[in-house]
């Protein structure tokens, strides 16, 4: 840029500068950094780009499981991104 600014004696000199701001890049890295596993990453809420949560109370219970195998797959399914899936 050729930008020059004086000194405290007076002396032109070159402009120095660096960015070390905190962009989308760096915040998403550090969270996927911060909350990987084996599964893959796990957002927080805050970036995630969306939120579910599927939870039988007792997934040893036959049911229980079968209804949320259907809402999860429901979840993934056509035009629907997956990002990890917890098992149990």
């Amino acid at each position: 840029m050729g930008l020059r600014v004086l000194n405290a004696e007076g002396a032109e000199v070159p402009v120095i500068m660096g960015s070390y701001g905190i962009g989308i890049e760096r915040i998403l890295s550090a969270a996927v950094e911060q909350r990987h596993d084996k599964d893959g990453m796990a957002l927080p809420p805050a970036i995630a780009p969306f939120a579910v949560v599927v939870t039988p109370v007792n997934s040893a219970e036959p049911t229980q499981r079968s209804v949320a195998e259907e809402i999860y797959g429901t979840c993934v399914g056509p035009g629907s991104r997956r990002f990890a899936r917890r098992p149990g």
